[in-house]
């Protein structure tokens, strides 16, 4: 495998070929990964692409050695006004943070049963409703001190002149086994956040690509020399972070340049590291005399927290430890009953750890076992990215379950910092740096389309329930049927999706509008049914003069106009971007709008 890039950062965040900005420089391209329980964020310049940095010096206490630190908690804290007070390492223990706020871009039906009720949530929801602040606020709120810290960090290496000059690239990583509807959710908050706000060196530019597929494009960066990767084998990418374990299978199209793509739809399911926290947290409280931990002094709390169990435990543990795990409790804590230290067995951390690793290790089964139905081979190697993904038991766990599967781990932070990384390589790549990894095509998550009414109704096609008659073609129509762009499990590639559509008018008017959907179903149903959701609405204004359109005559010997037009879909696999065509040409886009209010909702 060949390697173009190498993402090296040091403890600042800075690297130290990177001061000053080369004349040659137009944009900082800056990958924002927002995690359920640490974001991270990766910034290059496009003139030095090969040098990726990560975002640190996060402001908190000594204990948790957050200077060095290249991600930072997913927690922000309100004052009594509802202003941001603290966020990430900075929150004081003797305040109760917002955490876990990420998934509350879904909806409930979305929600497994083990986060909808989870504390955590449960109190995220109630402070929000304190607060009048809904999830999309308080993300807002989260992003903007995220980016606040970033575009410091960033200032420092590059100067402020020189960062006041060149232009933004934003690319921010999202879930792929997420609704379109939250992605449209992260668009809104990102926008409140201020980082698309104005700025005089030009507009900044958005996108947003799928976490797995982040952590792939680093990843492949990342494994160089440790695995060898054949053209047209295939390998498992699987990014373990704190709410979502992703999946996605890439095919190895070439290897110099790299040049991959999905070969089947990728997998996943809300069965991170944030179930190992809660558990942990519980066996905690088991250890200790009832109502104990909760009259614990907070700060000696959330000392023993980030030492013995984020820097310590979580990464560390791999299920072969005979000895107990000794946490010191602090003295002096006047609690009845309290001990000097509480041990934690392996047998209660393998209670906790096992079902996390069972269900990665299931979603990676199921994966492999649809390569091999589809492909006739099964994949080479997995690769584990993602906070999870740097557990030692879960490299362990999946070794063992696997076979003679290979499991690949990067060393240090980089599974860790793999989304973010691979993010703002993306985005690199879409402002003219050279590309080290493309992805050709990938596989679609979702039936894509939109309704459509059919003439004539046909009894050996159609349900009774959809037959209409038509006074203006004198013909039953079979009414509220679908006609798909993109179905589920079909490569997405570069080039656009068409449909044709046309529209009769007796009289002239300004505007049509035309209605988008999706449906989730293995098997895309060919009529309106409970699977088939709203996307948008198209509109269109400003439509040719009536006396241009054709004519044509029913056979009441009345005379219609009719226009037809084509709808363009284009997909990167999580973007979507459509437009109108008329004669071939795309219409203005000051003419077309695209409306997502309703996105998700039943159709009407």
């Amino acid at each position: 495998m060949s390697q173009k890039r190498k993402a090296e950062a040091g403890p600042d965040g800075r690297h130290s070929s990177s001061a000053g900005a080369s004349a040659s420089s137009s944009y900082i391209v800056i990958g924002i990964d927002f995690g359920t329980t640490y974001s991270g964020v990766s910034w290059a310049r496009d003139a030095r692409p090969d040098v990726l940095n990560m975002i640190s010096n996060w402001q908190g206490p000594t204990y948790a050695k957050c200077h060095d630190k290249q991600q930072v908690p997913t927690t922000i804290s309100y004052n009594s006004w509802g202003r941001p007070s603290a966020w990430g390492y900075s929150v004081p223990p003797s305040q109760e943070p917002l955490k876990w706020f990420k998934l509350l871009l879904l909806d409930n039906e979305h929600l497994p049963d083990h986060f909808r009720h989870a504390p955590k949530l449960v109190e995220a929801q109630a402070q929000m409703k304190e607060l009048n602040k809904g999830p999309v606020d308080v993300i807002a709120d989260y992003l903007r001190l995220l980016w606040t810290h970033s575009l410091e960090q960033i200032s420092k290496s590059v100067t402020p002149f020189a960062l006041a000059r060149l232009k933004f690239k934003v690319v921010v990583t999202m879930p792929a086994i997420w609704p379109l509807y939250a992605r449209l959710r992260m668009r809104d908050a990102v926008k409140k956040a201020g980082i698309l706000d104005p700025r005089a060196a030009g507009e900044t530019l958005l996108s947003f690509i799928s976490e797995p597929e982040a952590a792939a494009l680093a990843a492949l960066t990342d494994v160089d020399g440790q695995a060898i990767v054949d053209e047209q084998s295939d390998f498992v990418v699987c990014d373990a972070g704190g709410g979502t374990v992703d999946l996605i299978t890439y095919k190895m199209i070439k290897n110099d340049p790299m040049m991959v793509e999905e070969c089947v739809k990728g997998d996943g399911n809300l069965c991170g590291a944030a179930v190992l926290d809660a558990s942990f947290e519980e066996i905690f409280r088991s250890s200790l005399p009832e109502n104990a931990y909760d009259r614990l002094n907070v700060n000696a709390l959330a000392r023993m927290w980030q030492i013995d169990w984020e820097d310590g435990i979580k990464g560390g543990f791999c299920g072969l430890e005979d000895d107990a795990y000794n946490i010191p409790m602090p003295s002096g804590s006047g609690i009845e009953g309290i001990p000097n230290s509480v041990d934690i067995t392996p047998n209660s951390l393998l209670d906790i750890y096992e079902p996390v690793a069972a269900s990665c290790g299931e979603l990676i089964n199921k994966q492999m076992l649809e390569v091999k139905r589809v492909h006739k081979r099964k994949p080479k190697f997995v690769v584990l990215v993602g906070g999870l993904g740097s557990s030692r038991f879960l490299y362990r766990y999946l070794s063992r379950e696997l076979g003679d599967t290979l499991i690949i781990q990067a060393r240090g932070d980089r599974p860790w910092t793999a989304v973010a990384r691979g993010a703002a390589m993306q985005g690199l790549s879409a402002v003219g740096a050279p590309q080290v990894i493309s992805v050709r095509s990938r596989i679609a998550r979702a039936s894509y389309g939109t309704t459509v009414n059919i003439i004539p109704w046909d009894a050996s096609e159609h349900d009774s329930r959809d037959k209409l008659w038509c006074p203006i073609q004198q013909n039953f129509l079979a009414v509220s049927q679908t006609q798909w762009f993109l179905r589920i499990g079909e490569p997405i590639s570069d080039k656009p999706c068409r449909a044709s559509f046309w529209q009769d008018f007796t009289e002239p008017d300004n505007e049509i509008k035309t209605e988008l959907v999706y449906s989730e179903a293995e098997v895309p149903p060919s009529r309106c049914d409970d699977t088939v959701k709203q996307l948008c609405e198209i509109k269109w204004e400003n439509i040719p003069k009536f006396n241009t359109l054709p004519i044509w005559t029913n056979c009441e010997g009345e005379d219609l106009r009719q226009l037809v037009y084509e709808v363009q879909m284009a997909s990167d696999g999580v973007s979507l971007d459509f437009a109108i065509l008329y004669r071939g040409q795309r219409v203005a886009s000051k003419n077309v709008s695209v409306d997502f209010e309703k996105v998700s909702r039943p159709l009407e």
